[in-house]
């Protein structure tokens, strides 16, 4: 086949499909044709992102459950809405990945590094993410019920709307963290340093369990930290 007969066949592919195509899915993963699952994790996440862009209507998304992705390089990978539910990602570098609405349930992030990821509304209950860098990551209304974050950093971290009740906070560092909304019933935050936090209540940190270890922002006149 000539390069010009090449060109001009691509051409009449859908532009996602061949944005697809040039990241290395195939054609028929391109075209979203039934029957073409992705064979490597390249082709994967060409699928998902394809999938992803088209709202379904090509590609196929991406189911990684109890995969393992540890110490992978997945800096700035397309997972919004992936499937990662029990993976292992422990020490991998995720950082400004795209894992809006992605199922992380149960999944191992010991010690990964997720800065600057967009996590809005992730669903991240029971993962472990002990020693995990979570510096300035977008965690707007994620689930983290019950999740272990100890010696995490959240520095700087969105957290406002975030289920974190029941989470394991300990030593954790929240420095810049906008806390608004959050939602800590039952969180553990001994030892987390808390004293440059945002937006946080004195109600909240009433509904958490603190000990003379715990660092907490100071309360202004209003209620709010006096940094606000």
């Amino acid at each position: 086949m000539s390069a010009d007969l090449s060109r001009f066949l691509l051409w009449l592919l859908p532009r996602g499909a061949r944005r697809a195509y040039a990241r290395g899915a195939s054609l028929p993963q391109a075209l979203g044709l039934s029957g073409s699952a992705p064979k490597t994790f390249e082709e994967a996440l060409a699928a998902h992102r394809l999938w992803a862009e088209t709202g379904g209507q090509s590609g196929v998304r991406a189911d990684f459950t109890g995969q393992d992705f540890g110490g992978k390089d997945l800096r700035g990978a397309m997972l919004r809405t992936a499937i990662l539910a029990g993976a292992n990602l422990e020490g991998a570098r995720a950082e400004k990945a795209v894992l809006l609405s992605a199922d992380l349930r149960k999944a191992r992030l010991r010690g990964a590094s997720l800065r600057g990821a967009l996590c809005l509304g992730a669903d991240l209950r029971e993962a472990d993410l002990e020693g995990a860098d979570l510096t300035g990551v977008t965690l707007r209304a994620a689930k983290l019920q019950g999740a272990a974050l100890w010696g995490a950093r959240l520095d700087g971290a969105d957290l406002q709307g975030a289920h974190l009740e029941g989470a394991d906070l300990r030593d954790a560092s929240l420095a810049g963290a906008n806390l608004a909304r959050a939602h800590l019933d039952g969180s553990d935050l001994r030892g987390a340093d808390l004293a440059g936090a945002l937006e946080m209540l004195p109600a909240q940190a009433a509904s958490a369990v603190t000990d003379g270890s715990t660092r907490l922002p100071e309360f202004g006149p209003s209620g709010n930290d006096s940094k606000s």
